[in-house]
C-alpha cells in the first residue's frame, strides 16, 4: 500500500498500475494457497479504498477514473467495500468516465452524459456500462441506478453506441426483475419517467424488429 500511496501523492498513474500489479498478484497468490484467505479485508482495513477513491474522482485524467474503476470493482464481492462505494457514487463515477475532464471539472457531482466523440471514449462506454452491469446485480446500487442522471446517462450509450445494447439492456431488466415485487414496481416506474421511458419503448421495439 506504501507505493500506492506514493503513486496517488505523485500522481502518476503509471506508477499506481505498477504498484497495483504486485498487490494483484500477491491476492492471486493468496487466493490459490488459501480459499479461505483475507487478504482483500487486511487491504481494506488498510484503507486501499483512499487510493481508490483518488482514481475514481480524479478530475483532469480518464485514466485515473479507468484504473479506480477497475480496481473496484473486484472488491465488489466484500460488502464493506460495496458500502464504501455507495459513499463514493460509484455509478456516477462509472458515468464520468465518458465525460471531458472540462466537463468533470464543471460538473462533478453531477455527472451530464454526452455521446462519445471518438474510439477511447467508446471503449470507455463498454467499460462504464459492464461494470454498471455488475452493480446492477447488488441491492446497494440499485436505487443509485434508478437516479435520472444515471438513466440518461444508460440512454445515451444505449442510443450512441451499439456495442453496448447487450449490456444496458441487461442493467435495465436486472433493476426491475427484483426478488420483492413492490420493489421491482417501483424501479419499473423510474424507467418509464420522462424520456427515459421514450427512448427504451423506441429501442426496445427496434431490437425486436431486427430479431424479427
Amino acid at each position: 500500500l506504501p507505493l500506492l500511496e506514493k503513486a496517488c501523492e505523485n500522481d502518476n498513474v503509471r506508477d499506481f498500475w505498477e504498484a497495483w500489479e504486485g498487490v494483484a498478484a500477491y491476492r492471486k497468490f493468496s487466493k490459490e494457497a488459501n480459499p479461505n484467505d483475507n487478504f482483500d479485508t487486511e487491504l481494506l482495513d488498510g484503507n486501499v479504498m483512499k487510493y481508490i477513491r483518488f482514481g475514481l474522482h480524479h478530475t483532469t485524467s480518464p485514466e485515473w477514473r479507468e484504473a479506480g474503476i477497475r480496481v473496484a470493482r473486484t472488491f465488489l464481492y466484500i460488502g464493506k467495500a460495496r458500502t464504501d462505494l455507495v459513499r463514493a457514487d460509484f455509478p456516477a463515477c462509472l458515468s464520468m468516465l465518458t465525460m471531458s475532464n472540462e466537463d468533470v471539472g464543471v460538473q462533478q457531482g453531477m455527472p451530464v452524459a454526452k455521446a462519445p466523440a471518438n474510439s477511447k471514449q467508446v471503449e470507455y462506454s463498454l467499460l462504464a456500462v459492464d461494470v454498471m452491469s455488475e452493480l446492477a446485480d447488488w441491492d446497494d446500487f440499485v436505487p443509485m441506478i434508478c437516479k435520472v442522471s444515471i438513466l440518461n446517462f444508460l440512454c445515451i450509450i444505449l442510443n450512441q453506441v451499439p456495442e453496448a445494447t447487450e449490456k444496458v439492456t441487461e442493467t435495465f431488466m436486472k433493476v426491475v426483475e427484483r426478488p420483492s415485487a413492490s420493489q421491482s414496481s417501483a424501479n419499473l416506474n423510474h424507467l418509464r419517467e420522462g424520456s427515459v421511458g421514450d427512448i427504451l419503448e423506441s429501442t426496445f421495439k427496434t431490437i425486436s424488429g431486427l430479431k424479427g
